[in-house]
């Protein structure tokens, strides 16, 4: 049991790692193209 709790536990870290390191960049990412999208139009 030990061996599948560390596996989750690695899962689990790594998709924390995941989201806090891949979602806010894609959604900076997004918005600065919104921004400059917003800019451009005006």
């Amino acid at each position: 049991t030990d061996s599948k709790t560390m596996e989750k536990d690695i899962q689990s870290r790594r998709r924390q790692q995941e989201n806090t390191e891949g979602y806010p960049k894609d959604r900076a990412v997004r918005d600065w193209k919104v921004i400059m999208l917003l800019r451009w139009h005006r």
